[in-house]
């Protein structure tokens, strides 16, 4: 009996190692950090390529020509419908981008519009609906960030589900916004975070219909009491007051982390997801060996199955790359 436990325990030793083998790990990049930037062979430095383009793909032309009359204008990607999408003022388009990997990739000539809001849209993104709210037929959600409000639409699609053809529906959910929004960001269960200039984070947390004490839809703050709204921000320390400018979650840790200019903060998920926990904030410019002053311009997460040590990658203005983990270890 003992013997089988024994070959058990090894059995399990084996899994357990071929598992982690299986593991992509970050390559060690001390070696670029420890070589002088000049020693580039037969490449003189001013000479050296940043990136290298593969690809270029057009804006379709009558889009290009409503740019030109529309006050305001941005723009971004949806990958997980293969989607672009672009906003002039409060009109919305939608289109399906061509694959250059892929020869047999649709041109862009499938649209989509929406133009039933009242203001200026500034932000854009995907989120997974939350169970038992939608009908089986939307397959996702598209998060629509204006000046004042949040609206949230619905996405069919036609057919195969490649998402070849797909059709934006109203969900009549929706929040109003007192402050200027900044950054928005979901997760694979459906939660979405929204920031203002106000400093804070916001969850905005729907329902399938409204209550005697709740509407369809919430903005709740996750970083502020309303005790903190009393004290003057002078008493607060400036990481508190500074906006948050970039979220970014990682899944597979359950992980949001919150960008300043200069520092990053991690909020835990919970491990089933559906929690809100202030785990530590790194500011880069308290941190040793880093030429002073600090400015991150955007942040990266490293997903576990990529590396078990590095969790986050902050890019500074200068093109620096900082590799963070929340291990304390």
């Amino acid at each position: 009996m003992a013997e089988v436990e024994i070959q058990a325990f090894i059995d399990r030793l084996d899994a357990c190692g071929q598992r982690d083998a299986r593991v992509l790990e970050l390559p060690d990049f001390s070696e670029f950090t420890t070589t002088p930037i000049t020693e580039s062979p037969g490449v003189p430095n001013d000479q050296r390529p940043f990136a290298t383009r593969v690809d270029s793909i057009a804006i379709p032309q009558f889009l290009s020509d409503k740019r030109s009359s529309a006050e305001t204008s941005f723009m971004g990607l949806l990958p997980q419908i293969s989607r672009s999408w672009i906003s002039f003022d409060n009109h919305l388009f939608l289109w399906r981008f061509p694959n250059p990997f892929d020869e047999e990739s649709p041109e862009n000539t499938q649209f989509s519009s929406h133009k039933s809001l009242d203001n200026t849209i500034m932000l854009v993104t995907l989120a997974v609906p939350k169970k038992g709210v939608f009908s089986d037929s939307v397959k996702w959600l598209i998060v629509i960030v204006t000046d004042s409000e949040v609206v949230f639409l619905g996405v069919q699609y036609h057919g195969d589900p490649s998402f070849d053809n797909i059709t934006l529906v109203p969900t009549y959910i929706g929040v109003a916004l007192e402050s200027s929004p900044l950054c928005i960001c979901s997760t694979s269960e459906g939660r979405v975070f929204v920031t203002c200039d106000d400093s804070n984070i916001y969850e905005l947390d729907y329902q399938g219909e409204s209550g005697w004490f709740n509407s369809k839809c919430r903005k709740i703050n996750l970083t502020s009491s309303v005790l903190s709204s009393f004290i003057p921000s002078f008493f607060r320390k400036s990481s508190e007051t500074e906006p948050i400018t970039m979220l970014k979650v990682d899944d597979s840790r359950n992980i949001l982390y919150a960008l300043r200019s200069s520092s990053v903060t991690a909020y835990f998920l919970g491990s089933d997801g559906n929690q809100f926990e202030a785990l530590n904030t790194l500011d880069f410019n308290l941190t040793p060996n880093l030429n002073k002053p600090v400015e991150i311009a955007s942040i990266f997460v490293v997903p576990k199955n990529h590396s078990h040590s590095v969790h986050l990658v902050a890019i500074t203005r200068k093109g620096h790359r900082l590799f963070c983990t929340t291990n304390p270890n």
